[in-house]
């Protein structure tokens, strides 16, 4: 898609792409989306903040999720939900409940 002339993917388009990498486990292709992102100046909206806090999350790299949720300007649902069952998952059981707090 990226080397299709007059074709560029937006915010929606990279939120299915850190979907996937969640999904397949994959940080590395995951860690380049998101340097992909930065690289492209991409607005962290709702979809793809909360996205990338679930993909590091799933891909077992919780300190880099954490570092993404509490770089996030403003927090909303979606965040507080990925960051706190990511936490539980992985073993954090009482940090998510902080996190609730």
């Amino acid at each position: 898609m990226i080397e299709t002339p007059g074709v560029s993917p937006d915010e929606v388009t990279m939120s299915s792409v850190l979907s996937a990498c969640a999904h397949l486990g994959s940080l590395e292709m995951g860690r380049k989306t998101h340097n992909y992102l930065k690289q492209n100046k991409f607005d962290i909206n709702v979809y793809i903040g909360a996205e990338l806090v679930d993909m590091y999350v799933k891909c077992g790299s919780v300190t880099r999720s954490l570092v993404v949720f509490f770089k996030l300007r403003e927090k909303n649902l979606f965040y507080w939900n990925s960051i706190i069952e990511g936490l539980a998952v992985h073993g954090y059981g009482e940090q998510a409940l902080d996190m609730l707090n």
